[in-house]
């Protein structure tokens, strides 16, 4: 039993040696993915404010882009409801309620980049 034990723990011990051999290289790709495709990412905690304030941008800008989107979905479900009225009302309640969530979104922007410039 005890070789076993012994046993068990050589594999398990390797197994996360081997692991963190590997981490390196990965970590050191998923970093110049980010770093090419825009993604922010922290390096330190001097860098954390920074961090943030990209990290709220980059979603944001995202958010935007996702109702811009759906503006052009509820354009398209008016078009395709041929003028019906359950139709018409379903795609001016998505237009309303996704440009209500637009403002929000532009008041958020606002938020974040006053609160980005206040000095520390």
């Amino acid at each position: 039993m005890r070789h076993l034990s012994l046993f068990l723990f050589g594999i398990v011990s390797s197994l996360l040696a081997l692991g963190t051999a590997l981490a390196s290289p990965i970590d050191d790709g998923l970093n110049t993915v980010a770093a090419n495709s825009g993604v922010p990412t922290a390096v330190n905690a001097t860098e954390l404010r920074p961090f943030i304030g990209n990290t709220l941008r980059y979603v944001v800008n995202h958010l935007a882009l996702a109702a811009v989107v759906t503006i052009v979905i509820a354009g398209i479900l008016l078009i395709v409801g041929l003028g019906t009225d359950q139709a018409r009302e379903r795609a001016k309640k998505i237009i309303i309620y996704t440009f209500v969530g637009l403002v929000l979104i532009f008041f958020t922007r606002v938020i974040v980049a006053f609160v980005l410039n206040i000095p520390t």
